[in-house]
């Protein structure tokens, strides 16, 4: 085991992290789309999408300790950092219309509506860190060249 950790090099720990990152951030979409909002819509396309990302990220952790530092490996960094723009992308413009009406608008919406906006924004965050994360990992090797 202490072998296993001394080989991974800090990209495998950044990967981890945006994965934990792409989970808080799908669960609270997941709650979003039923926390009182004008559209209480959940999205396949996004649901799909981080889920690919989740196992995007499981590859990243799991193939570099068969494969090394493949140059394979580099495309799946980048799938995996495009699929994470494209949800931030869907899910923003799903919601700008419920940000002019609660934001902008003269109608009393309540605060079900407003509470609902700010749960979409925290989990629109935490996508945007897994994002930076993500690009983060990609500026090291996924195994140490002195423990390959």
């Amino acid at each position: 085991m202490a072998g296993f950790i001394k080989k991974q090099s800090f990209s495998f720990y950044l990967t981890i992290l945006a994965a934990v990152f792409i989970i808080i951030a799908f669960s609270m979409y997941i709650a979003n789309t039923k926390a009182g909002s004008f559209f209480e819509d959940m999205q396949a396309s996004i649901m799909t999408m981080s889920v690919i990302s989740l196992i995007l990220c499981a590859v990243l952790l799991i193939a570099p300790q068969v494969m090394g530092n493949s140059k394979l490996l580099d495309i799946v960094r980048l799938a995996t950092a495009v699929l994470l723009a494209v949800i931030l992308t869907k899910a923003l413009s799903v919601r700008v219309e419920q940000m002019g009406y609660t934001w902008f608008s003269d109608l009393d919406t309540g605060d079900a509506p407003r509470n609902a906006l700010g749960q979409f924004l925290t989990s629109w965050i935490f996508y945007v860190i897994a994002l930076v994360v993500t690009i983060a990992a990609s500026f090291f090797q996924y195994v140490k060249k002195d423990a390959a």
